[in-house]
């Protein structure tokens, strides 16, 4: 899924690898790209099959009353959150940041919004349901 604005964009694809260590057989691993102003995240992270469904709950209600917000996070709340929402007038957006843990304890972050056209809220919630199979 490519979701682009005039000057910031955000992709997110399954990754290929399988579970492993706390992760379960639901859980996926995607991979998740966002430039925002000419800064650039690239990561790839687990997410819950649990929370990852009730994601894509609330964005299937997002797309019909068009008034909401769908939300996700990484298995590791603090590494990445993506927020797709449509305010009291119907205009879409998404929101959220990528977080990397380094080695020396430092941490690296990019938060990032936009708006997109509303009519491609559709489209997004058709390519991130079929995503995960």
């Amino acid at each position: 899924m490519l979701l682009q604005s005039e000057s910031d964009w955000l992709r997110i694809e399954i990754g290929d690898r399988k579970p492993y260590g706390d992760a379960v057989p639901d859980d996926h691993l995607l991979r998740v790209a966002v430039s925002s102003f000419t800064y650039t995240a690239t990561e790839e992270l687990w997410v819950t099959g649990r929370g990852w469904e009730r994601f894509l709950e609330q964005l299937r209600h997002l797309v019909s009353d068009r008034h909401g917000r769908a939300v996700f996070w990484g298995a590791v709340p603090d590494e990445m959150q993506v927020s797709f929402a449509c305010d009291f007038r119907g205009a879409a957006s998404v929101s959220g940041y990528l977080a990397r843990h380094r080695m020396d304890g430092l941490v690296q972050r990019l938060q990032f919004g936009f708006t997109f056209p509303t009519e491609h809220l559709t489209c997004v919630a058709a390519e991130l349901t079929t995503l995960t199979g």
